[in-house]
């Protein structure tokens, strides 16, 4: 997948860029394979757990469907949360992994921001994810694309107290944005919700999507640490002999 330059042989090839993303931050693992300007192939495995099992074989699965090879690969991306502590942790380390591999540059890619940019119509976006513990985690994004807030935790009953001021129309995106939706009615708070997708979970097509436009104005994107905002619960701490 490399283009000759159309100057002749005084000038470097340009190779094309070639994503592998990568996304297990929920319940639903998925990979995806973006090359020449779009998504070729994409698959998912939805399970609550159990991703670090089943990651390397839909990876190749998916590599072999969009006829792409490995040393084709420019760029490895990974879904960095919020979500899911082991997740994260799994298409992190399994991104790593590839570009030692493959010698592609890693990007980490906030999958609230992949979600907003997937479902952002010229209005401001609320992005929420789950935290298994009750709560959401929740982004606002501006109708550029741009973050309005930091990411934060909160009962989605209660999110209206982090939202700024001078908002009017609204799209909410993600985990209980019907809830959300619906709360805000309830306050009278004078937003308007033009759009609710309570079903959009962060997925690998989105990731590359993202990806694809950090790389086409040279932003090398997040660095691959994991995007946590609490501590990973481990259960209590067991007793002597145990």
């Amino acid at each position: 997948m490399t283009l000759s330059s159309p100057k002749g042989n005084d000038e470097a090839a340009v190779k094309v860029p070639a994503i592998l993303a990568l996304e297990a931050s929920g319940d639903l693992l998925a990979v995806a394979v973006w090359v020449q300007g779009a998504v070729r192939e994409h698959q998912a495995h939805v399970a609550r757990h159990g991703h670090a099992a089943h990651i390397a074989t839909l990876v190749e699965q998916v590599m072999e469907s969009a006829g792409v090879r490995f040393a084709d690969i420019t760029h490895v991306a990974a879904g960095r949360g919020p979500g899911s502590f082991t997740g994260i942790r799994v298409a992190l380390a399994a991104a790593k992994g590839f570009c030692l591999v493959t010698g592609a540059v890693g990007m980490g890619i906030n999958g609230l921001a992949a979600l907003a940019a997937h479902y952002g119509s010229g209005i401001p976006v609320l992005v929420s994810a789950e935290t298994r513990r009750g709560p959401c985690y929740a982004q606002l994004f501006g109708d550029g694309g741009e973050a309005l807030t930091s990411i934060f935790e909160i009962e989605p009953a209660d999110i209206l107290a982090s939202l700024p001021a001078g908002l009017t129309d609204l799209a909410i995106v993600g985990w209980k944005a019907d809830e959300i939706a619906a709360s805000l009615l309830v306050a009278g708070c004078g937003i308007r919700v033009v759009a609710v997708h309570a079903a959009a979970r962060v997925d690998a097509a989105q990731i590359a999507t993202c990806a694809a436009a950090l790389i086409k104005v040279d932003d090398p994107g997040e660095a691959m640490t994991p995007l946590y905002l609490a501590p990973a619960f481990l259960g209590p701490a067991k007793q002597a002999g145990q």
